[in-house]
């Protein structure tokens, strides 16, 4: 039912991304905060000839799931799309979400899907944090990019982060003296780890610093602190310990670490016995972090290569034995177009592909099953709970 720019809804699904998707009519209507089976109130924010979206104004009749939202933030935060949702709840969408996007892009009937991974409390988890700073005349603006991607909205807290990353964070905003002097544009980043505590910059790390000492599953790993690495503990040691049963099981005489990073899933490979590993990263502290960790934790053969993913693989592909076991976790778009050329174009049998991405996964997915590969396993590990993202852990075999 329409009135003005106003709307009564009834839910029917929750999309990727966190909105509830309504129907008005013929046409979709998105409606974020929204829950499967509630019936709410919403006014029409934008609409377009297919579909529209809408701000949530109040909930008529609210689903079993919904619960009280604990962020005092959440209403105008764009992260936590979840956080009205129960946790268990949410963890079961997102492995019916991942299942779904696999379901469009390649039979799925030989596929294997391991439970969803977790961490047993959905806050407090996150070892990193990256805030933007705005300023007008003498207020400043500390925080997260609102919907606009524009705004910020000052954020004292974040739950989602560790309780030391919030405790720096406070103790920090109250130093005038560091407050006042941010500048607009600028970044604000805390990272921690158990042996480094909180360390934090500004926009870039400053030169010289040490690397940070993450603790995995397989023992210390060091990486340079403004280079990538999994921003949730739990879910990092959850693809460890998915890849080593791999390793284990597979027994390949090399590895190739594809945005190898600083080698996590190379190091994992080597302590799971294989005698070669290859990486591949474009970030050279990253690479030289690589060498280190494989190094350190006794790699017989290695070879670690500071350069583009893609042009270096489509390069080696034709080089490298049937026999290898191939890693990828590229970045949230996916595999690009000269890594999918070389993988195709390679005799390459087994591979392994962490995507945080399912929709950029189905994609690259969709053209190596048309190339042979078939899906054996996946599975759902919630590295970012109450956001509307997750990481996928898959394993694809072609005869």
């Amino acid at each position: 039912m329409r009135l003005s720019n106003k709307l009564k809804l009834e839910i029917e699904t929750l999309t990727f991304g966190g909105s509830g998707l309504g129907r008005l009519g013929g046409k979709v209507c998105f409606v974020p905060r929204a829950l499967p089976g509630e019936v709410v109130e919403a006014e029409i924010c934008k609409e377009k000839p297919d579909y529209c979206t809408a701000r949530l104004l109040k909930v008529l009749k609210p689903a079993p799931e919904r619960i009280p939202e604990v962020c005092p933030y959440g209403t105008f935060c764009p992260g936590c799309a979840y956080q009205q949702l129960d946790y268990g709840y949410e963890n079961e969408l997102k492995d019916r979400q991942m299942r779904d996007f696999l379901g469009r892009s390649l039979p799925l009937d030989g596929c294997e899907f391991g439970p969803p991974l977790a961490p047993e409390n959905p806050f407090g988890c996150r070892n990193k944090l990256v805030l933007h700073v705005e300023k007008s005349g003498p207020n400043t603006a500390l925080g997260y990019l609102s919907g606009n991607n524009q705004t910020v909205l000052d954020v004292p807290q974040c739950l989602l982060a560790g309780d030391a990353i919030n405790e720096k964070l406070a103790e920090l905003r109250r130093d005038n003296g560091f407050f006042h002097s941010l500048h607009p544009g600028q970044t604000l980043t805390l990272r921690y780890t158990r042996q480094n505590g909180v360390i934090c910059w500004r926009n870039a790390p400053p030169a010289g610093m040490s690397w940070l000492k993450e603790e995995l599953p397989f023992g210390e790993f060091s990486v340079p602190a403004g280079s990538f690495h999994q921003v949730n503990t739990f879910g990092a040691a959850a693809l460890v310990d998915d890849a080593a049963a791999i390793f284990r099981r597979e027994r390949p005489e090399t590895v190739v670490d594809v945005y190898c990073g600083s080698g996590l899933f190379g190091v994992t490979a080597a302590v799971a016995g294989v005698p070669e590993i290859i990486g591949i990263e474009l970030d050279v502290q990253a690479a030289a972090a690589a060498r280190y960790n494989l190094s350190r934790h006794g790699a017989a053969r290695v070879r670690i290569v500071a350069a583009d993913a893609g042009e270096t693989l489509a390069r080696l592909a034709g080089k490298l034995p049937e026999s290898a076991l191939l890693v990828v976790d590229p970045p949230r778009g996916g595999l690009d177009k000269k890594a999918k050329t070389g993988l195709v174009r390679s005799k390459l049998k087994r591979l392994i592909y962490v995507s945080c991405g399912p929709d950029t996964l189905g994609r690259d997915l969709k053209m190596l099953h048309n190339d042979g590969f078939d899906l054996k396993f996946a599975r759902m590990i919630n590295m970012f709970p109450r956001t509307s993202h997750f990481e996928i852990f898959s394993y694809l075999t072609r005869d």
